[in-house]
C-alpha cells in the first residue's frame, strides 16, 4: 500500500514538473516566472518521501525531458532536479534554514559550473563571449544608425560601455554564485508555504533585521582590498579570484548595510516604509549604495547594534 502510494505520488510530482517544464520551454513570458517553480516537485517530493525516492524522480524527469523536450533542456532539469532534491531532504532531516541556504547554494553553484564548464568545453560555446558579441553589434549597429542621421557619438560613453562589458565578464564566477543563493533563497521561500500546508514543520526566517554576519569578515574585506592595490596580470587566475571574491564581499557588506538599517528603524520606532524606500533607492541611486556598504562596514567593525542598544 506504501509503495502505491509513494509511486502515485511519484506520478504526480513528474506530470506537474513537466508540466512546469513545458511552460517553461514554450511560454516565454509566464516561463520566466514557472522557471523559479521547477524544483518545487523534487523538493516536495523528497521532503516526504526521501532523497532516493527523489533520485527515482529525477531518473524519471531526465527521460522524459529527452522526450518532450531536448538534450539542450537537460541542463535545466539537472540544476533543478538535483537542487530540490538535497533541500527536500534537507527539510525532511529538521536542518535549519541557513543550512539549507548554505546547502542548496554550494549545490546550485556546483552544478551551474559543471554546465558552464560543459558548454564552454565541449559545445565551445562562451555564453560571456557571445553576450558580449552580441551587445558589440548592437553599438555597432547603432552607431551606424547615429551616423547615417548626421548625429554625433559620444566616444566617451561607448569606451564606459565597452569597458562595463569587460568587467562583466570578469565577474562571470560572481555572478555564478549570486544566482545559486538567490535560487535557493526562492526555492525555500516557494517551497516552505507549500509544506507547511502539507503539514511539515518548517521553521520560520528569522527578521532581515537579525541577520549579523560573522565579524571575521571584515578582515577578508580589507585583505582583498589591499590585495586589490597590487599590479596583477589581468588575465590570470590570481588576479580573477581576488577580484571576485573582493566583490563578493561587498555584496555582503551591503546586506549588513541594509539589515542594520531595518535594525535601526525597528529600534527607533520609525515608519516601515523607511527603510523598505532606502532598500529601493539604493539599487537606483549608486552613491546611496556605496553609503549602505560603509554602513555595512562600520556595523560589522564596531558593532553599532550594541550602542543603539544600549541608548535605547
Amino acid at each position: 500500500m506504501g509503495k502505491t502510494k509513494a509511486l502515485t505520488e511519484g506520478a504526480i510530482m513528474l506530470a506537474l514538473y513537466m508540466i512546469l517544464f513545458l511552460m517553461t520551454l514554450y511560454i516565454p513570458l509566464l516561463g520566466s516566472l514557472t522557471l523559479f517553480a521547477l524544483s518545487l516537485p523534487f523538493v516536495v517530493f523528497s521532503s516526504r518521501r526521501g532523497w532516493k525516492s527523489g533520485l527515482v524522480l529525477f531518473g524519471a524527469a531526465v527521460i522524459f525531458t529527452m522526450l518532450f523536450g531536448s538534450i539542450l533542456a537537460l541542463p535545466s532539469t539537472f540544476l533543478f532536479g538535483l537542487g530540490g532534491i538535497v533541500i527536500g531532504y534537507l527539510y525532511k532531516i529538521n536542518r535549519s534554514k541557513f543550512e539549507i541556504l548554505a546547502a542548496g547554494s554550494i549545490v546550485y553553484i556546483l552544478i551551474l559550473l559543471v554546465i558552464y564548464a560543459i558548454i564552454t568545453t565541449f559545445l565551445k560555446i562562451n555564453p560571456v563571449e557571445e553576450a558580449q558579441r552580441a551587445i558589440e553589434q548592437s553599438i555597432n549597429m547603432s552607431r551606424e544608425m547615429m551616423e547615417s542621421l548626421g548625429q554625433t557619438i559620444n566616444e566617451a560613453q561607448l569606451e564606459q560601455l565597452q569597458q562595463a562589458l569587460e568587467f562583466a565578464s570578469l565577474l562571470m564566477p560572481t555572478v555564478i554564485v549570486f544566482v545559486g543563493v538567490f535560487l535557493t533563497f526562492i526555492t525555500q521561500l516557494l517551497s516552505s508555504k507549500i509544506l507547511s500546508r502539507l503539514g511539515l514543520q518548517v521553521e520560520k526566517w528569522p527578521p532581515f533585521r537579525s541577520i549579523q554576519l560573522p565579524r571575521s569578515l571584515i578582515w577578508y574585506y580589507l585583505i582583498a582590498m589591499v590585495a586589490m592595490m597590487f599590479p596583477l596580470e589581468q588575465d590570470s587566475m590570481m588576479f580573477l579570484a581576488i577580484f571576485n571574491l573582493f566583490h563578493i564581499l561587498q555584496l555582503l557588506m551591503i546586506l549588513q548595510g541594509l539589515s542594520f538599517i531595518f535594525y535601526y528603524c525597528y529600534h527607533k520606532n520609525l515608519s516601515k516604509g523607511i527603510p523598505i524606500t532606502i532598500l529601493i533607492l539604493s539599487f537606483l541611486l549608486p552613491f546611496l549604495l556605496y553609503l549602505v556598504r560603509l554602513i555595512g562596514i562600520i556595523d560589522l567593525g564596531f558593532n553599532l547594534r550594541s550602542r543603539v542598544e544600549s541608548k535605547k
